[in-house]
């Protein structure tokens, strides 16, 4: 054993000593490839960014749709540990359920809140909105986009989880239920969270990235939404 570690140190020894100007011009190249620093390798997060960012103007309908669906799976999947944490017995992942959260992700958060700031955007214009105006565009924002967004959203949740009578008298029950219970508080807390978030958001942040701090502050509702939503009613 004592020999074999010798033997091993002196290979070592070796190696490190060794003149990479001795070996040809060919394994020299390919010492020198093997020998670059990882972070060559990688994307740095600038790179991201603005990968990120050209994206954005080239696709910007796309990349806020899949941008949506992504961080709707994200808060799915926090929810269903924080639940899974809370409940008595193990509860397994839902890959089913993620991916109808994927679903609403695209549809809602990313394609029908885009043509819905759009229509925003054309009655509160974002050039030279006051405080004043950025009150009324969030008070009309939450008028229509609270009460509609969360009651389509439990409705959505209501006729896509499985573990309800598949009967559609059953999940309209269910849906009375979950909407009689759950709706009123959802929209008053929809109303302190989104209205501080889009005032933030319509005062300061630049048009085109209105969308995609929407969708952040997505991550963190839809994480209780999710919670409320698929909760029994």
């Amino acid at each position: 054993m004592t020999s074999s570690f010798g033997t091993l140190a002196i290979i070592v020894s070796a190696a490190a000593s060794t003149n990479v100007n001795a070996f040809s011009p060919r394994m020299r190249r390919g010492l020198s490839r093997h020998r670059r620093p990882i972070a060559m390798v990688l994307p740095s997060p600038s790179m991201a960014i603005d990968a990120y960012k050209s994206a954005l103007i080239a696709a910007p309908l796309v990349t806020n749709c899949a941008t949506a669906a992504g961080l709707s799976v994200v808060s799915d999947a926090i929810a269903q540990r924080v639940e899974g944490k809370k409940s008595p017995v193990q509860k397994q992942y839902s890959v089913s359920r993620s991916a109808w959260m994927s679903v609403w992700g695209f549809l809602i958060s990313g394609l029908l809140c885009s043509y819905w700031f759009k229509l925003l955007n054309s009655i509160f214009p974002p050039e030279g909105l006051t405080l004043a105006g950025a009150l009324k565009k969030v008070f009309v924002n939450q008028l229509i986009m609270s009460p509609g967004l969360n009651g389509l959203f439990f409705a959505f949740t209501t006729f896509t989880r499985p573990d309800i009578a598949s009967s559609e008298s059953s999940r309209r029950a269910f849906l009375g239920r979950k909407l009689k219970q759950d709706l009123l508080p959802t929209i008053k807390k929809s109303c302190v969270y989104w209205g501080t978030i889009q005032l933030f958001n319509f005062l300061v942040v630049p048009q085109q990235y209105t969308l995609l701090f929407t969708n952040i502050g997505f991550l963190l509702w839809t994480i209780y939404l999710s919670l409320v939503g698929f909760r029994k009613a």
